[in-house]
């Protein structure tokens, strides 16, 4: 993951595991700014000024059987109260519902959304993905593309 400073706020990268997962455990932290794991959320934190966010990475393949859920993403949070301060999200949603396929698709989300993910274009399991957040004139670009399959948003 790549961060450029500027805009005050929190910024992560993380993989969200469902109910159906394991929880990863916390850590402590290695140098000023940066925190590790928190709740069901295993990844990387950093508090401070940001301007752009980038990061790249291989989806990762469900295992197992029955209903799971994870995602892998980065993202943006301007400063204020927990789960009411200005969010924003982009990345790749893994989900198998029970008795079915696994399904893989590139999204976005943000507060006004209510967290609810918009499915950008699908991916498969291996395929190569990079994403970015990037700040301008105070608001937020959204970018990831699928290198293997061409695919964009």
């Amino acid at each position: 993951m790549r961060v450029v400073g500027r805009w005050l706020g929190v910024v992560a990268a993380a993989v969200a595991i469902g109910l159906s997962a394991a929880s990863c455990g916390g850590g402590s932290a290695q140098r000023a700014g940066a925190l590790t794991s928190f709740g069901h959320m295993a990844g990387y934190v950093w508090v401070g000024n940001v301007t752009a966010v980038t990061a790249h990475w291989s989806v990762p393949r469900m295992a197992g059987a029955g209903e799971a859920h994870a995602s892998t993403w980065i993202g943006a949070q301007a400063p204020g109260p927990p789960r009411h301060s200005p969010f924003i999200q982009v990345g790749v949603l893994e989900d198998r519902a029970a008795e079915r396929e696994p399904s893989y698709a590139a999204f976005w989300t943000d507060t006004m959304r209510g967290f609810h993910p918009r499915i950008l274009f699908h991916v498969r399991p291996g395929d190569a993905v990079a994403s970015a957040l990037t700040l301008r004139d105070g608001r937020w670009r959204i970018f990831i593309v699928d290198t293997t399959s061409g695919m964009s948003s």
